[in-house]
């Protein structure tokens, strides 16, 4: 779903002609809000315990007023729903193969099913230089030699 109807009400209106053959209308009472299920692993080795955030300003900071009251799980996983519209930001956790605090705050597009050193450098170049996500991570493939069939967005080392 685009990102364009995050947060927004959709009402249903309906058309037909009744036995008459007179346009009748319907249109819908109440309406509903569109969520985006946002899903990924914190990836730096797995980084459990992250806190989560959505950068709704496009700052790249963790802003408190943006924490999603979500934490990666044991395996650096998570999924929840949202309507904000941003990055994801990860901050803090433990690295699970070194057992160190992760020290790195980590962004990724909505789209990236990963969120990692390499989906944070195509984020805020993208961000700083106004630039397609998939050029960018065309760019940084090229740049550090990864293979073309390589998806950064969605690369799962482990």
């Amino acid at each position: 779903m685009a990102k364009d109807y995050l947060s927004k009400s959709i009402n249903a209106k309906a058309s037909y002609l009744d036995r008459a053959g007179i346009l009748e209308e319907v249109h819908s009472t109440p309406s509903f809000t569109v969520y985006a299920i946002l899903s990924a692993s914190v990836i730096n080795g797995y980084i459990a315990g992250a806190t989560l955030y959505i950068d709704s300003n496009n700052n790249l900071i963790a802003d408190q007023s943006e924490f999603t009251g979500y934490y990666s799980d044991d395996n650096g996983y998570f999924s929840f729903d949202s309507t904000h519209s941003g990055a994801i930001i990860a901050a803090g956790g433990i690295n699970t193969d070194t057992k160190l605090t992760n020290q790195l705050a980590l962004f990724a597009a909505l789209e990236a099913s990963v969120i990692s050193p390499f989906t944070t450098l195509i984020y805020a170049y993208s961000l700083e230089y106004g630039t397609s996500i998939p050029n960018v991570e065309t760019q940084v493939q090229q740049r550090l030699k990864v293979q073309e069939d390589v998806d950064l967005l969605h690369f799962d080392p482990y």
